[in-house]
C-alpha cells in the first residue's frame, strides 16, 4: 500500500462526542430562559443564608455517600470471585468514582477504573463482568428508590411535571416490578447467559439484595446532601424533592455530559418551580457541586500526589507497594483531570464579578492596566490548561513542565486580577498534587504531536461555552453596547469579561483549527529495501531475535524519527497488530514507539494489539489501557550451561549421533554464500511443504523467500556433500541466537533435526551467545482452575485434546529435551467484546498466504 492511500477516522468517531455538547448547549439555553429574571447578587444573598452547619452536614453526608459507593466494588469483587483486600478495593473505588462523577465518559474517566482493574490481573471477561455488575447496581438502586417513592408517595400537583401526573403510581409499580423480576431471576436462574462469545452468570440472591441496598442508600445520601443545603432557603417535602432529584440525575446520566452538568440543573429548575425560588435552588446547586463533586475530586488528586511523594521515602511499607501496583498507572489520567478542572476554574473566575473592596485594595498597589491584562491572561491560561490536559493524559514530559508553569502563572494571575484567593488556592492544590508525579510523565514528544481526540476537543469547547454562559448570566443586567469592548474602569466587570471571553474563544478556535487541519494519517507506509536495510541494522544490535521478522517484508514498519527503532505490524480487518514489543535498544525509545503506534491506531479508528510480548513490558501496555492475555510459553536454552558432553544430555547426544553415523556434517554459510545454493534450498522447502500438506504461514513465522534468505546466514546439514536440511539464523545483538525457517528433505536421515539443533547450540556458545531460542509452545502453561479466566480454561482443554489439529504436547516434548527456561508470552489487546475480534483478526493474519509488501526494488 503506497503513501497516497490515506485512511481517515470515520466521521462518526469525530462527531459522536459532540452529541453530549449539543445536549449541554440546549440545557444552557433552557437555563438561560428560566433565569432571565434572576440577578446574580440575589444568588449571592441566598448563599449567605445557608449558614455553616448545613455545609458541614453536607460534607459529612458526602463522605458517607462515597463510602457507600465503595460497596459497589466490594460486591463486584465477590461476584467475579476475585480475592482483593477491602482497603485496596475501597481506595480504587473512591478514586474511580471521584473522577468519573466529575469527568464522565466524555473525557474517558471510566478508563481510570479500567486501569486499576487491569492492574489487579483481571481478564477481559472479568473486567466486563465487573463493570456490568457495578453499573447494574447503580441502576437497580435508582429503580428501587424511584419506584418506592412514586408508588407510595405520588408527586404533588404543584410540581411542574405535566406528562407524569396521574401516572406516577403506575410508573412506580413498573419500576418495582422490574426489580422484582431481577430478584426472581437471581433466585431461580443459575445458568450462564451468553452474549457474543462472553458468558455471564446472574449473582446470587444475597449479592442481588446487596446491590439493591447499596444502590438505594447511595442515591438517598446524594439527594440528602442537596436537600440539607436547600432547606435553609426553601421548604419542600423531602419525598417530593427526592423524586425530582432522581429524575434529574437520570436525565444527567442519559445525556453523557460530564457530571450531568447543565442537564441536572435544568431538570431541577423546571420541575421545582414555582414552589422553590430560582435564586434559592441555584445557590443550593452551586454548593452541592462544590461539596459532592469538586471536594472529592480534590481529595482524590491530593491522595494520588501524596502517594507519589512516598516514592521518595526509603521506608514506605506495604501501603505504597499496594498503591504502586494497583493505583499508580492512573496517576497521569487523574492529573489530566485535575488540570482540566484547574483550567475551568480560571475561566469561571474570569466570568464572575470581583468584589469592589478587592479591586480597590489591589488598585492601591497596581495600575489599572496591569489588572486588565491579568484578567485577560488568566482566561487565556485557563484555556491553555484545558488543551494541555490531553497531553498530560498521554504522559508527555514537556506537557508536565508546561502545566507546572501555567499553574504557577494561574496562581499569580488570579491574585493580580482581583485577589481571587479561592481560585489561586485551587491552582495551588493541583500544583501540589502534580509536583511529586514527575516520573509518571516520561514520554519524549512534542505537546501537539499526539493529536487531541474529538472527546477532549468537545470537552474544551463545552468548558469555554459554560464560562461564557456563566458570564452572560452574571452580567445579564448590563445592557450590551459596542462601547463595552473598549471601556476600561476599575468597577467595569462586564467589559473585562467580554475581552477575556474573546481571548479564550480565539485561542480555542486557533488550537481547534490546528487539530482539524492536522495531516491525514497514513494507513500503510513502507519504502522497500531502504527500510529493510535499516530494520536489519537495528535488528542486529537488538538483543532479542524476533526483530528479524521485519526482514520478511510482509509487515508495515513504523520507525521513530531517529530511525533507531521500529514497530512492525500487520493490518487485518479492524485490527492493527504489532509483532512483539517495539524494537529499540533504549527503553524510553521503546516506550515512545509503543505509544506512537497506539496513537496511530486511535487516529485511524482501529483496534490496537501487541502480539507475543514479554512479561517485563506488561506495565507499559496496562498504562495504554490494553488487557494482557497469556498465549503460551517460549523455550530459551541458557547456552552458558549447555554442554553436549554432560551426562544429562545423554538422550540428546544419542539422537544426534544417529545422523553423525550416516555421514552428516554441519556448516554455517555466510549471507553471501547463500545465493548460489538458493535452488537447493527451494527444492527442500517445496518438498517439505508437500509432505506437510500445508502452505506457508506469515506474520509471526518465517516463510521461504529468496530476498529474505539472502540477508541472513544459514546453517546446513550435508550428507555426502548434499544438503539435506537447513535453517536460516537470527543473530540478536550477540545475546540471543535462533533458527527461523527450518526445513529438511524427505529422505533426511533420522536424527537430522536433533543434530542440527545441538550443533547450533554448540556453535552459538562458542560465538558468545547467552541464549538459544527454540520458539514457542502455544497454549502451554495456562491455568486450568475454577477461578482461572475462561480463556485459560478453554486453552488448556484445547492443548490437551487438540493434538489431531496441532501437535501441542509433541512440540513441547521435543523442546523439553534441551532443558529450556520457559517464559510466558502475551497478547495485549483491548478488553471487552473487542478481544475476540482481535483474536480472530490475528488468526487470519497468521494463516493467510504471505506476500512481500516490498520487492527488492528500492
Amino acid at each position: 500500500m503506497g503513501e497516497s492511500q490515506i485512511r481517515r477516522p470515520h466521521w462518526l468517531h469525530i462527531l459522536a462526542p459532540f452529541a453530549g455538547g449539543i445536549i449541554f448547549v440546549a440545557a444552557l439555553a433552557m437555563i438561560g430562559r428560566e433565569l432571565s429574571s434572576v440577578h446574580f447578587r440575589d444568588v449571592l444573598a441566598q448563599l449567605h443564608q445557608v449558614g455553616r452547619w448545613p455545609v458541614v452536614l453536607a460534607v459529612v453526608l458526602t463522605a458517607l455517600s462515597y463510602l457507600v459507593m465503595t460497596g459497589y466494588d466490594q460486591l463486584a469483587v465477590r461476584y467475579i470471585g476475585h480475592r482483593r483486600g477491602v482497603g485496596q478495593v475501597s481506595v480504587a473505588a473512591f478514586l474511580g468514582y471521584a473522577f468519573s462523577n466529575n469527568l464522565g465518559t466524555l473525557l474517558g474517566a471510566g478508563a481510570v477504573r479500567l486501569r486499576i482493574y487491569g492492574g489487579w490481573g483481571l481478564s477481559g471477561g472479568q473486567i466486563l463482568s465487573f463493570i456490568l455488575f457495578t453499573s447494574s447496581s447503580a441502576w437497580l438502586g435508582l429503580a428501587t428508590l424511584s419506584g418506592t417513592v412514586l408508588l407510595f408517595s405520588p408527586i404533588p400537583a404543584n410540581v411542574n411535571l405535566p406528562l407524569l401526573h396521574g401516572s406516577t403510581f403506575l410508573l412506580g409499580l413498573v419500576l418495582l416490578a422490574l426489580v422484582g423480576a431481577y430478584l426472581a431471576l437471581c433466585l431461580w436462574w443459575r445458568r450462564a447467559l451468553h452474549v457474543r462469545g462472553w458468558s455471564f452468570k446472574l449473582p446470587t440472591i444475597k449479592l442481588a439484595l446487596g446491590q439493591l441496598l447499596v444502590g438505594s442508600l447511595d442515591w438517598l445520601l446524594a439527594s440528602t446532601v442537596l436537600y440539607v443545603l436547600l432547606t435553609p432557603m426553601a421548604h419542600v417535602p423531602f419525598v417530593t424533592f427526592l423524586a425530582v432529584f432522581l429524575l434529574a440525575q437520570l436525565a444527567g446520566i442519559v445525556s453523557h455530559v460530564p457530571g450531568g452538568l447543565g442537564v441536572f440543573e435544568t431538570v431541577l429548575l423546571l420541575l421545582l418551580s414555582p414552589p422553590v425560588e430560582h435564586e434559592a435552588l441555584l445557590s443550593a446547586i452551586i454548593l452541592f457541586r462544590l461539596t459532592y463533586y469538586l471536594l472529592p475530586l480534590t481529595v482524590a488528586g491530593l491522595s494520588l500526589g501524596g502517594f507519589e511523594l512516598l516514592r521518595h521515602r526509603r521506608r514506605i511499607g506495604a501501603v505504597y507497594v499496594g498503591y504502586q501496583r494497583f493505583v499508580g498507572p492512573v496517576v497521569p489520567m487523574a492529573m489530566a483531570g485535575l488540570v482540566f478542572a484547574a483550567g475551568l476554574s480560571m475561566l469561571f473566575g474570569g466570568a464572575l464579578p470581583t468584589a469592589r473592596w478587592r479591586l480597590h485594595l489591589l488598585n492601591d498597589f497596581l495600575p489599572l492596566t496591569a489588572i486588565e491584562l491579568a484578567h485577560l491572561l488568566g482566561s487565556v491560561v485557563g484555556t491553555m490548561l484545558l488543551f494541555l490536559s490531553t497531553a498530560l493524559y498521554r504522559r508527555i514530559n514537556a506537557a508536565y513542565g508546561l502545566a507546572l508553569g501555567l499553574l504557577a502563572a494561574g496562581i499569580m494571575l488570579s491574585l493580580l486580577r482581583g485577589l481571587h484567593w479561592e481560585v489561586a488556592l485551587a491552582q495551588g492544590v493541583v500544583l501540589a498534587a502534580m509536583l511529586p508525579c514527575r516520573s509518571r510523565f516520561y514520554r519524549r514528544a512534542r505537546v501537539l504531536e499526539p493529536r487531541t481526540n474529538s472527546s477532549w476537543l468537545a470537552a474544551v469547547g463545552l468548558a469555554v461555552v459554560a464560562s461564557v454562559a456563566l458570564g452572560m448570566f452574571v452580567f445579564s443586567h448590563v445592557p450590551y453596547r459596542d462601547e463595552l469592548w473598549w471601556q476600561v474602569a476599575l468597577n467595569s466587570g462586564a467589559p473585562r469579561f467580554l475581552r477575556a471571553s474573546l481571548g479564550s474563544g480565539l485561542l480555542m478556535l486557533v488550537l481547534s483549527a490546528m487539530w482539524l487541519l492536522r495531516p491525514a494519517s497514513i494507513a500503510a507506509v513502507n519504502h522497500g529495501a531502504v527500510d529493510l536495510d535499516a530494520a536489519q541494522r537495528i535488528s542486529l544490535s537488538f538483543p532479542f531475535t524476533y526483530a528479524h521478522l521485519a526482514l520478511l517484508g510482509d509487515k508495515e514498519l513504523m520507525f521513530n524519527p531517529q530511525r533507531s527503532g521500529f514497530v512492525m505490524y500487520g493490518m487485518q480487518g479492524g485490527s492493527w497488530i504489532a509483532m512483539g514489543d517495539p524494537v529499540a535498544t533504549d527503553a524510553q525509545e521503546q516506550q515512545e514507539l509503543a505509544w506512537q503506534f497506539r496513537e496511530r491506531c486511535d487516529r485511524n479508528g482501529v483496534r490496537c494489539a501487541f502480539y507475543q510480548i514479554d512479561v517485563a513490558q506488561l506495565p507499559l501496555y496496562l498504562d495504554m489501557g490494553l488487557t494482557p492475555v497469556k498465549l503460551g510459553e517460549e523455550a530459551r536454552v541458557p547456552l552458558e550451561s549447555f554442554v553436549l558432553e554432560a551426562s544429562e544430555r545423554k538422550s540428546v547426544r544419542r539422537d544426534a549421533n544417529r545422523a553423525v553415523k550416516v555421514g552428516c556434517t554441519f556448516e554455517i554459510l555466510r549471507a553471501e554464500q547463500v545465493v548460489p545454493l538458493m535452488a537447493d534450498f527451494k527444492n527442500i522447502s517445496d518438498a517439505w511443504l508437500r509432505r506437510k500438506h500445508g502452505q506457508e504461514k506469515g506474520f509471526s513465522l518465517g516463510f521461504f523467500d529468496e530476498d529474505y534468505l539472502a540477508r541472513l546466514p544459514v546453517a546446513v546439514v550435508r550428507q555426502e556433500h548434499r544438503i539435506v536440511a537447513f535453517a536460516n539464523l537470527w543473530l540478536g545483538g550477540g545475546h540471543e541466537l535462533a533458527p527461523d525457517l527450518i526445513r529438511h528433505a524427505p529422505d533426511a536421515p533420522p536424527g537430522t533435526m536433533d543434530f542440527l539443533f545441538t550443533q547450533l547450540m554448540v556453535w552459538g556458545r562458542a560465538q558468545g551467545f547467552s541464549w538459544f531460542n527454540l520458539g514457542g509452545a502455544p497454549l502451554s502453561g495456562l491455568e486450568d482452575r475454577n477461578l482461572a479466566p475462561l480463556w485459560h480454561r478453554m486453552g488448556t482443554q484445547l492443548y490437551r485434546h487438540g493434538e489431531q489439529f496441532y501437535h501441542f504436547e509433541g512440540l513441547r516434548r521435543f523442546k523439553e529435551k534441551f532443558d529450556p527456561v520457559w517464559e510466558p508470552k502475551y497478547l495485549a489487546a483491548p478488553a471487552g467484546l473487542s478481544l475476540p475480534l482481535t483474536l480472530l483478526d490475528l488468526t487470519r493474519l497468521i494463516g493467510k498466504r504471505p506476500a512481500r509488501k516490498n520487492p527488492s526494488a528500492p
